[in-house]
């Protein structure tokens, strides 16, 4: 496409919102005209543009400028036209191809992790669990779900003894608080049979554009393929695959939260 079709004035405008996105810090409109190659004229014209518009803000103290809250409007809009299973469809039909294993996409419901979007296993011998909720107290998904909860949320969801679905569940409440920990720690969760006999899964975290846990990605598998160092790999796949989730519905890792 020809650049003649482009305006330089609205590049240059683009230019300084991308440039006043990276970081949570203000700039002043000296600094910014000077990293992005700029006439300080030009750049505090645009500014002052951008700020009658509302997609900058000054700080009338420093005379920094950040970015406004039209810049939040327009973010909020794009992400509630994402739909969250058609983007990480592509993403669960790879993963099983790659793992060999169900791959399985989830949310919390309360209690329960629902599983909104799944792709089973190509093997004959595989993970089969009809249902589509799951108590979340036994799920790789759903014990990821609730540790990346706010403290008070969480502790208004868990009773003094959990509800067993396997001897594997973990059932003491301390020792589920533990669990909880150690996932924020790793950043991932294991389920070493404690929902089902036989079956072994791996979870991780998607985030939205705000930074914020909003489901989990995970596979799931018989347990006698998934051993420690298959559950490693799966956890390698299964990090790569939700990031490229999280951006796709505009996390950014730079941004501080």
């Amino acid at each position: 496409m020809s650049n003649e079709i482009y305006v330089k004035a609205v590049l240059k405008a683009l230019d300084i919102l991308e440039h006043l996105g990276k970081g949570n810090q203000e700039r002043g409109c000296l600094e910014i005209g000077r990293q992005l190659n700029m006439p300080s004229s030009t750049a505090h014209r645009l500014l002052a543009t951008l700020e009658m518009r509302g997609y900058v803000r000054q700080n009338t103290a420093t005379g920094g400028y950040r970015l406004g809250s039209r810049v939040l409007d327009l973010q909020e809009r794009v992400a509630k036209d994402l739909d969250i299973k058609q983007i990480a469809q592509p993403y669960l039909l790879e993963l099983a191809q790659l793992t060999r294993e169900g791959c399985n996409l989830g949310i919390l419901d309360d209690k329960e992790v629902v599983h909104i979007k799944r792709v089973e296993s190509p093997e004959v011998i595989r993970a089969s669990i009809r249902t589509l909720r799951f108590s979340a107290f036994t799920s790789a998904i759903g014990q990821l779900l609730l540790a990346y909860l706010p403290e008070g949320q969480l502790a208004g969801l868990l009773p003094e003894e959990l509800p067993a679905q396997t001897p594997n569940s973990i059932t003491d409440k301390k020792a589920f608080l533990d669990r909880i920990q150690q996932i924020k720690k790793q950043g991932f969760s294991v389920d070493n049979e404690e929902g089902f006999i036989g079956v072994r899964a791996v979870a991780v975290p998607i985030l939205n554009h705000r930074g914020k846990v909003i489901a989990g990605l995970g596979v799931i598998g018989p347990t006698e393929r998934m051993d420690l160092e298959k559950i490693e790999e799966c956890r390698l796949l299964l990090s790569e695959a939700a990031a490229n989730i999280s951006r796709e519905l505009g996390y950014d890792e730079g941004n501080d939260y």
